[in-house]
């Protein structure tokens, strides 16, 4: 086959495969580790943004609870174990309601499945997509209220640095009217010329040791909003990640701080008009 022919039906199977996934049903992943950490909010705010879409939706609780965050903790090949039984619900899942496009709120969900799985061979029946890509890619059918906030954002390890994932959310809340984005300085990273991004220094609030060590979560977010949140003095911090959020609910709950914390959906959500 000619390569440009090859090139375009890459390119048109590609934008086919994304405009069906976006005018289909979704499936939910995330719901068990949300309720499992306490944010129930996170499941509650994506219901009420799919809603004021006009996107029908499906929760998948039959997950295995925060099991692709093993893998960021040295625990790969217990995934890679896992894995089987976890795509084989979510085969029949798919199956079953007729889903177009898996979204998470999780990090570690959509690296999981997008990176350290794949490699692996495991391969998903459909897309699996971050919250902030499912409305970067749903931008211009969004139509917000005024939203005056200063909102800093934290941009979710798996996410940012290792997956790329940076534009996406931005744009979104940069298209909230009256919202005013900011972004992470970290003064020990910005040294010489390393031509750093503000995802490249955004510091963990220690969202893992929920797993490992839970009582240090707390003391770990406080000390990373104390140090690089409070300097900007946001009226919101927000992470792209929900496990990022749990963990800088705890620490400004534990430290008193005088600001909010919203997870990234949870504010466009709260923003957007009804369509």
């Amino acid at each position: 086959m000619n390569k440009f022919i090859f090139d375009f039906t890459i390119i048109v199977s590609y934008n086919f495969n994304k405009l069906e996934a976006l005018m289909g049903k979704v499936l939910i992943y995330g719901w068990g580790s949300s309720l499992h950490l306490g944010i129930p909010e996170v499941n509650e705010g994506l219901v009420n943004l799919f809603k004021k879409m006009k996107v029908d939706y499906v929760i998948h609780e039959d997950e295995a609870t925060c099991a692709e965050g093993l893998s960021g903790l040295g625990y790969n090949d217990e995934l890679i174990q896992i894995a089987p039984k976890i795509k084989e619900k979510i085969e029949k899942a798919v199956e079953k309601h007729g889903i177009s496009v898996i979204v998470t709120p999780f990090a570690a969900s959509y690296y999981g499945w997008n990176y350290t799985l794949k490699k692996e061979g495991f391969e998903l029946p459909v897309p699996m997509v971050h919250i902030s890509q499912y409305l970067y890619d749903n931008l211009p059918k969004l139509h917000f209220k005024e939203y005056k906030k200063r909102v800093l954002i934290h941009d979710g390890c798996r996410l940012g640095r290792y997956a790329g994932v940076v534009k996406e959310p931005r744009e979104v809340l940069k298209a909230i009217p009256s919202l005013e984005l900011l972004e992470i300085h970290h003064p020990e990273l910005e040294v010489g010329a390393r031509n750093l991004k503000p995802w490249d220094m955004s510091p963990c609030p220690g969202g893992w040791l929920e797993i490992t060590m839970q009582p240090l979560m707390k003391h770990v977010a406080k000390n990373v909003i104390d140090r690089y949140v409070m300097p900007e003095e946001p009226d919101i911090v927000t992470s792209t990640c929900a496990n990022g959020y749990h963990a800088f609910k705890a620490g400004k709950e534990y430290g008193g701080h005088n600001i909010e914390v919203k997870f990234f959906s949870n504010i466009v959500e709260e923003a957007l008009l009804e369509e």
